[in-house]
């Protein structure tokens, strides 16, 4: 075989080997597309199986709603809780204030004030609880700035009295508890143990001596002072601040309570 025809030989050769190459590119090619249409299309089906059915999210929507139902009462009720505790040991600090002040005045309780009694007070608020004892309790003594004692707020109260808000401003000039006003069991003859201002032309009257509790009742037996609500049958619907209380009590079936003896109760209604 001569040389040119070695040549032409080698030279086709080399052209297959170069279109060989160029077809394998080609084909592999070819099957990289087709492998990527494959994956996009089993990716298509599996979020086509994966999607939810309406009757499948409504299913879904209904637990929701029973576990939601079941859930909210029981926060409400922690939360509920949660507020008679706090008022529990609010009312436990003023009982320690009272006692200091019995001390300090020669066993006579702080009065008259009004039986409505407020959180807020300054210079002015003589005749109100918490201008007697705010400083037992830690805070300011009365002075012509407007102070809220907030161991003299029930939380409850801040919760669900009408008009109010999380601020605790907002109780200025709310009356926040209610004070005994009678603890005498004879229905002819009222004695107000924290006295009573004079209104009305009646003439002013004086507070009792803590020991004196005791000549009309056992003092663990006669509450000083007790949340305060609409519903208490004893009280006025023609007082000015009606409209300013809760219409139930703020802890449920229970009023919490400070007696004489001290102890801090939450009584049935």
């Amino acid at each position: 075989m001569d040389r040119v025809n070695i040549d032409c030989i080698a030279g086709g050769v080399l052209a297959l080997s170069c279109l060989g190459q160029c077809n394998r590119g080609i084909v592999r090619e070819i099957i990289c597309k087709n492998m990527r249409k494959q994956q996009i299309a089993i990716f298509r089906a599996d979020l086509s199986g994966a999607a939810f059915t309406l009757i499948e999210l409504l299913v879904v929507i209904a637990i929701i709603a029973i576990l939601a139902g079941m859930l909210l009462p029981a926060l409400a009720r922690a939360k509920q809780k949660a507020y008679a505790t706090e008022c529990i040991s609010n009312l436990k600090q003023v009982s320690v204030a009272l006692q200091m002040y019995v001390d300090d005045n020669q066993d006579k309780l702080p009065g008259p004030v009004w039986g409505g009694a407020m959180a807020s007070y300054d210079q002015n608020s003589s005749q109100e609880l918490i201008w007697h004892i705010a400083a037992n309790l830690g805070y300011p003594i009365p002075s012509g700035k407007t102070v809220v004692a907030k161991a003299f707020v029930c939380p409850g109260y801040l919760h669900d009295a009408p008009g109010l808000s999380s601020d605790l401003d907002s109780v200025i000039g709310r009356k926040v508890y209610l004070l005994n006003g009678d603890v005498d069991p004879n229905l002819n003859q009222k004695v107000p143990p924290f006295g009573y201002p004079a209104t009305g032309g009646a003439v002013e009257m004086e507070p009792l001596k803590f020991s004196g509790i005791a000549t009309y009742a056992p003092p663990a037996q006669v509450f000083a002072i007790s949340d305060v609500d609409q519903a208490i049958p004893s009280l006025n619907p023609s007082v000015s601040w009606w409209s300013d209380l809760p219409n139930k009590p703020v802890h449920g079936e229970v009023r919490n309570q400070l007696f004489f003896d001290w102890h801090v109760e939450a009584v049935r209604w």
